[in-house]
């Protein structure tokens, strides 16, 4: 039997065409239910970043200019990217230590900074080969739908210690039309068919400086 092919982002055809839901249930989803019973754990780890405005330790690590308004406004602290890890921040936070030993098939994990009254255009990601997850950090306190997402035609809004899931390569926008700043941790795993599809494959993991 012919296996399901992954879609994966192209110039040339960039157009994901949709045949699962937008938004995934996070309850069946081991990664999603650690991130909210450690939000504790996650919340001493990070508060800092936010009670001091450590603004150094975050960046832009790929090219997502084009679609930030005003430019410059989504940045964040990275720990893993496509199985990549970066140790030098990993060894910081004892929680994304102990979330990455427990669960090897994340291949991304970092907390996004979006800051006050901005906003990330509609765009997809790379693959369906993932779910992506968010787990509120520090959210603004504001009313429904002033500091949310949408996926697909579903608005989702952030919550402290709240989280969901969905398919990254659904179109996807998000806005802050508040005065504060917002983070979320944002990790993505392999989807069950893929990760079965590789098992075969010995992949070896490395780092970044």
């Amino acid at each position: 039997m012919k296996s399901e092919s992954i879609w994966f982002y192209s110039p040339y055809k960039k157009d994901y065409i949709q045949n699962e839901k937008s938004i995934i249930e996070h309850s069946k989803l081991d990664e999603a239910i650690y991130l909210k019973e450690n939000y504790s754990h996650f919340l001493d780890d990070f508060r800092f970043l936010w009670d001091e405005f450590n603004s150094n330790y975050f960046g832009n690590y790929d090219k997502f200019d084009e679609v930030q308004y005003p430019k410059g406004s989504w940045k964040k602290l990275l720990f893993k990217v496509w199985g990549l890890k970066r140790y030098k921040n990993i060894n910081k936070f004892n929680s994304i230590k102990n979330l990455l030993s427990h669960y090897p098939r994340i291949t991304s994990c970092f907390i996004a900074r979006l800051a006050p009254n901005s906003k990330v255009l509609t765009h997809s990601g790379e693959t369906d080969a993932i779910i992506r997850i968010h787990l509120g950090l520090k959210i603004p306190e504001c009313g429904q739908n002033i500091c949310s997402i949408k996926i697909g035609e579903d608005i989702m809004d952030w919550q402290n210690g709240g989280v969901f899931a969905f398919n990254d390569a659904c179109e996807h926008e998000a806005w802050n039309n508040t005065n504060e700043f917002r983070y979320i941790l944002v990790v993505d795993v392999l989807k069950n068919k893929i990760e079965n599809q590789l098992n075969s494959v010995n992949i070896r993991m490395g780092s970044i400086p």
